[in-house]
């Protein structure tokens, strides 16, 4: 009896054994098939196609290859932690921000007069331009020079700036770090190609992170449009992006690429009872238009009614190109984008150097044709529609 009762127990176990593994198997079948197809699904999302030079183009999608998503890499503590700047900066904003003028750690007023004339010599020397153009940018930007000094510095940057970063051929030194050679392939777009608000093709300017719009490349390049550019053929990058330091009293403003000057400019501010604002400033995302309609103030009695390029009263030059700024918060500037300040051209050029508009910035129409299609605007760091991860700064000062 205890043998007959026995003996099915074992079997029983067996069959729980066999019931046991079977169940493990087809667990494991279904975890293979569901990683399997999620690894096609991945695939499908960030999967490659054929160029018709037989190259192979990156077709990710704009959340996985945007560099808007890649926050900087530093820890919570590590970012909050103050950094050379304007009262307010953080590592992890300057790191953000990038080299500009407004992150850049400063030399001492000693060691500015040393690079200086270190870097004029070599200047006159036509021989080293880079180490000419790195000792003097570093002079100048220290904002330690007396004024003779300063302008002998922009002076030879300005020179070195048209010869090397800002030069219309497509020549590039592979030693400048603000530069890059890139040779364009069978399909390559400067722009990134979109489908249902998602980036389904990053274009040259964002797998490279230039942070700079389109438009500058082709003017770099000598080009007139992106359409000239060739598969075959290398052509200048430019590292950007580019940012401003208005001087107010001077009615002047630099234009840097990230922090080397490049460039001075003269401008129009606000008049005294309408005056421009001083603090730090971004261009605000989708803020630049062309044919911007203009609305005269409301004193006129025609606040609603909007006047375009080419009719009479319309003052933002003529091709109506705006750029609408608002404050950086972070830095302690609290000027919000309804507040409609904003850098723009002209049809008046000889406001140019004086205090006469309602608070924006003017510029001569050939500056401004240029800054607009060089400065790129804000992202978010969350944006999933952006394809740059760093953005143009304004700095207005007295």
């Amino acid at each position: 009896m205890r043998m007959e009762s026995y003996q099915p127990r074992p079997r029983k176990g067996r069959w729980g054994i066999v019931l046991v593994i079977l169940i493990l198997a087809a667990g494991g079948i279904w975890f293979l098939s569901r990683r399997e197809d999620s690894v096609k699904s991945t695939e499908s999302d960030d999967s490659s196609t054929m160029n018709q030079d037989g190259q192979t183009t990156n077709t990710t999608s704009g959340n996985k290859t945007s560099p808007a998503s890649q926050e900087p890499s530093l820890s919570p503590q590590q970012a909050d932690q103050p950094a050379p700047g304007p009262k307010g900066m953080t590592r992890g904003l300057a790191e953000y921000i990038g080299p500009s003028p407004i992150t850049v750690t400063r030399v001492s007023r000693e060691q500015a007069v040393a690079d200086l004339r270190e870097g004029l010599n070599l200047f006159a020397q036509n021989t080293n331009l880079l180490p000419a153009r790195t000792l003097l940018n570093r002079a100048y930007i220290s904002g330690q020079l007396a004024e003779p000094q300063a302008i002998q510095a922009r002076k030879a940057l300005e020179d070195l700036a048209d010869r090397t970063v800002l030069r219309r051929e497509s020549l590039v030194n592979p030693e400048d770090p603000y530069l890059r050679s890139y040779t364009f392939r069978s399909g390559d777009m400067l722009h990134s190609r979109r489908k249902g608000g998602r980036v389904t093709r990053p274009g040259v300017i964002a797998r490279n992170r230039l942070n700079v719009p389109a438009g500058v490349i082709v003017w770099v390049n000598g080009l007139r449009s992106a359409a000239e550019f060739r598969a075959g053929v290398s052509y200048k990058l430019l590292q950007g992006p580019f940012h401003m330091v208005v001087y107010k009293s001077r009615r002047v403003a630099d234009i840097f690429l990230r922090d080397l000057f490049v460039r001075r400019i003269p401008i129009c501010i606000g008049a005294a009872e309408t005056p421009t604002p001083e603090g730090y400033f971004r261009i605000v995302n989708g803020g630049k238009t062309v044919n911007s309609p203009y609305y005269p103030p409301a004193e006129t009695g025609r606040a609603n009614v909007a006047i375009f390029p080419g009719q009479a009263g319309y003052p933002l030059g003529p091709d109506g190109r705006n750029m609408k700024i608002e404050g950086i918060a972070t830095l302690g500037t609290n000027i919000l984008a309804s507040q409609s300040y904003a850098i723009h051209g002209t049809n008046d050029p000889t406001s140019i150097g004086q205090a006469e508009s309602r608070g924006c910035l003017r510029l001569r129409n050939e500056d401004m044709e240029f800054v607009y299609g060089a400065f790129q605007d804000y992202a978010a760091p969350d944006d999933p529609s952006a394809t740059w991860d760093r953005w143009s700064t304004i700095t207005i000062q007295p």
